[in-house]
C-alpha cells in the first residue's frame, strides 16, 4: 500500500517497545519484523523520557499531525505501535474561488457557518431515494467516498437501516452531473479500542487470567490499553493539504443532476488506489476543529 509521489503519499510504520529486563523470543521478533517491518526497542518504561521517544515516533511517522502523550509505569511489558500517514491531492481540484459560505445544521438541529467547496461535474453516483452517495478521485488513484442523508433521514438511522458496508459501497450506480458543495473540515482525536474489541469477540486478550502471549515470552501478560489517535484535513486541493493542479473538459453525456449537498452530518471514507479503507469517519461539525 506504500506511496511515495510528490502528490500522493501513503506511510506506515509499526514497532515494538518491550521492558528492557524482559526476554522476548526470538521467533517473536522476527515474525514482527518479517511480517509488519516492526521496529523493536528494548526501555525502561519507569523513565518519563520513554514516552518522550514514543512521542517523538509518533510524531515522526506522522509528519507532525500527531502528538500523543504516553504515560507508562514499571509494571508495563510491551507497547505496539502503528500509524499511518495519507496525504493526496484531488485528481481536479476544487477552486478556492468558488468556495462560499453557508450553514450546515448539526445534530441538535442548530446551525453553524461552514466553507463549503463548489464545483460540478459527470460522474457515477448512487441515489436510493433514502441517501445518496458519490466519490471524489485522488489523483493517486484513490477516493473519498461521501454518504449524505436525503429528506427525512438520519446517518444513525441509514447505518441501521443499510449496514455500513453497503452505504459505502451501493450496488447500483447511474451517471449524473454532480453538483458538489463540501464543506472544509478537520477532525481528529483520541479512542479507546478495548470497548469496541470486545464488542467484535476479543476478549481474552484483556482478562489477566485468559491472556496467552507465550509465543512472545515466558511471562505473563495482557492487554491494558489500545489507543487510537487520528487526524484528518480536507481542502480544496485535497486531503491533507496537497496541491495539485489538472484541468480537464468534456461534453456532458446526461441530463440528470444529483445534488452532493453535504451540509448536515455525514458519513465519509478514504480509499487507497487498490480500494483498502483506510479512514471510515463521520463529520458532524465541520466548524469545528480536531
Amino acid at each position: 500500500l506504500g506511496r511515495d509521489e510528490q502528490d500522493s503519499k501513503l506511510y506506515l510504520a509499526n514497532s515494538v517497545w518491550t521492558r528492557q529486563d524482559l526476554e522476548m523470543k526470538e521467533d517473536y521478533l522476527a515474525g514482527l519484523e518479517g511480517d509488519f517491518g516492526a521496529a523493536h526497542f528494548s526501555v525502561d518504561f519507569a523513565d518519563p523520557a520513554t514516552g518522550q521517544r514514543l512521542t517523538s515516533w509518533v510524531r515522526e511517522q506522522t509528519r507532525g499531525l500527531l502528538e500523543p502523550e504516553f504515560d507508562h509505569d514499571a509494571a508495563t511489558m510491551e507497547v505496539l505501535l502503528n500509524t499511518i500517514y495519507f496525504k493526496d491531492a484531488w485528481s481536479t481540484p476544487f477552486y478556492p474561488d468558488a468556495t462560499k459560505e453557508d450553514d450546515f445544521t448539526l445534530p441538535s438541529g442548530e446551525t453553524v457557518r461552514a466553507s463549503f467547496m463548489c464545483r460540478s461535474e459527470e460522474q457515477q453516483a448512487a441515489f436510493g431515494g433514502d441517501y445518496a452517495a458519490a466519490s471524489l478521485p485522488f489523483a493517486g488513484g484513490g477516493e473519498m467516498t461521501f454518504v449524505v442523508p436525503w429528506e427525512g433521514q438520519t446517518l444513525a438511522g441509514l447505518l441501521e437501516t443499510y449496514g455500513l458496508a453497503e452505504l459505502l459501497a451501493p450496488a447500483e450506480e447511474t451517471t449524473y452531473i454532480v453538483e458538489w458543495s463540501v464543506p472544509r473540515f478537520t477532525v481528529g482525536g483520541e479512542t479507546d479500542l478495548i470497548p469496541l474489541l470486545e464488542e467484535l469477540g476479543v476478549a481474552d486478550a484483556f482478562d489477566s487470567a485468559r491472556a496467552d502471549f507465550s509465543a512472545a515470552c515466558e511471562t505473563p501478560a495482557y492487554i491494558g490499553a489500545v489507543r487510537q489517535g487520528t487526524y484528518l484535513s480536507v481542502d480544496e486541493a485535497g486531503v491533507e493539504a496537497a496541491a495539485y493542479t489538472d484541468e480537464a473538459a468534456a461534453l456532458p453525456t446526461t441530463d440528470m443532476i444529483l445534488q452532493m449537498h453535504l451540509d448536515e452530518p455525514f458519513l465519509y471514507a478514504v480509499r487507497s488506489g487498490d480500494g483498502t479503507l483506510l479512514f471510515v469517519g463521520v463529520c458532524a461539525d465541520p466548524a469545528e476543529e480536531g
